[in-house]
């Protein structure tokens, strides 16, 4: 097996591990958690990105607070809980995402 067809497994592995951590975080998340659990990601997305992309999208390098109303606005609960556990798992990793959920809602 080729090095390439062994990191595609990988990716495959990994992917199907995020898909059934986040369907278990949106079926047992209580519904009164998930403004935290959404504050919480869109803070870690947010202290990710590098300047570059929030001048991108703000206009300005360190407009953090116009950021986080755009964000907050793109991943409206609850439709897009999914699609913002989805982006968080791919920016920040899985790792990451359970840590920053658990330290806030513990």
């Amino acid at each position: 097996m080729s090095e390439s067809d062994q990191s595609t497994i990988q990716q495959d592995v990994n992917n199907l591990a995020n898909e059934q951590v986040i369907e278990t975080i949106l079926d047992e998340a209580p519904a009164d958690a998930w403004i935290a659990i959404k504050e919480v990601l869109i803070e870690g997305i947010i202290d990710a990105m590098p300047g570059l992309v929030i001048e991108k999208i703000t206009g300005k390098a360190d407009d953090f607070d116009l950021l986080q109303d755009i964000m907050f606005d793109c991943y409206e609960l609850p439709d897009k809980r999914k699609e913002l556990l989805e982006d968080s798992f791919q920016i920040l990793g899985q790792q990451q995402v359970l840590v920053l959920i658990a330290n806030r809602l513990l």
